[in-house]
């Protein structure tokens, strides 16, 4: 297999919990992940020409392929950490408990044919690195806690300023 538990690594320089394992695990439950891809984009009713969905795509090959052709370790790569990063981030933004409350996806208004990046602005920021399983969408628990105390943190920083 290309991939393993999660090994403790000193010095992992990303912040927040390391989620490629969850990432890794929830993808194989799912037929791997280009058929996730698949799925993510029917369950949501997505076009390619929406915010993030050829990138979610090119990732999630970009992930198999680093793990089925070059046997890279999935679960205890930083590089793949990136990656799982910016596909869960595109996730969440579609997902009914996102920023937008599903009001990004297709699902509510087909005339919408973009979800608003400055809609989860704190949360991109939070989720590239500057506890929901939702169904069809991967986001791990774990980092959808850290992202929801990090953007509660910075809302607090902010109230005090404009007192």
């Amino acid at each position: 297999s290309a991939h393993s538990s999660e090994v403790a690594v000193s010095g992992w320089s990303y912040p927040g919990p390391r989620s490629a394992p969850w990432c890794v695990r929830f993808i194989d439950r799912r037929g791997g992940a280009e058929e996730h891809h698949r799925s993510f984009k029917n369950h949501f009713r997505l076009a390619d020409d929406m915010w993030g969905i050829s990138v979610h795509g090119s990732l999630l090959k970009a992930i198999r392929k680093l793990g089925e052709f070059d046997g890279l370790d999935l679960s205890n790569s930083a590089g793949a950490e990136v990656l799982f990063r910016r596909a869960q981030l595109i996730e969440y933004a579609y997902s009914d408990r996102g920023p937008g409350g599903g009001k990004a996806n297709g699902k509510g208004d087909n005339n919408k044919k973009h979800a608003d990046p400055g809609l989860f602005a704190i949360e991109s920021a939070v989720f590239s690195g500057s506890n929901k399983e939702f169904g069809d969408v991967m986001v791990a628990p774990g980092l959808l806690e850290y992202v929801a105390k990090e953007v509660e943190r910075d809302a607090s920083v902010m109230k005090q300023v404009r007192k």
